[in-house]
């Protein structure tokens, strides 16, 4: 099997770049990958997805409120409660 995509002819590469480098961007840029460079770009993305999504749950739980098993309020005990908001007293 023979895969079929333009090829092109690139002497001025970038720094570090090599020729197939510089050829699966401009095929990945055309859309003309074979199915198992298009199957591996499709995995590197959904990864870069998922760490992405990851990173923001985990920010957002680090703002999350705080949960506590009990609170002892002078004689009163507290089950479950969950602090919201905190504010330094003057004191």
């Amino acid at each position: 099997m023979t895969s079929r995509y333009l090829a092109i002819s690139l002497p001025n590469l970038g720094r570090g770049q090599t020729a197939a480098g510089k050829d699966f961007e401009h095929r990945l840029k055309f859309g003309i990958l074979d199915k198992q460079e298009a199957s591996m770009h499709r995995t590197k993305m959904h990864i870069s997805l998922i760490v992405v999504l990851s990173l923001t749950v985990m920010m957002l739980t680090a703002f999350a409120d705080e949960k506590l098993t009990a609170l002892k309020v002078g004689s009163e005990t507290y089950s479950n409660v969950t602090v919201m908001r905190t504010r330094p007293v003057n004191g």
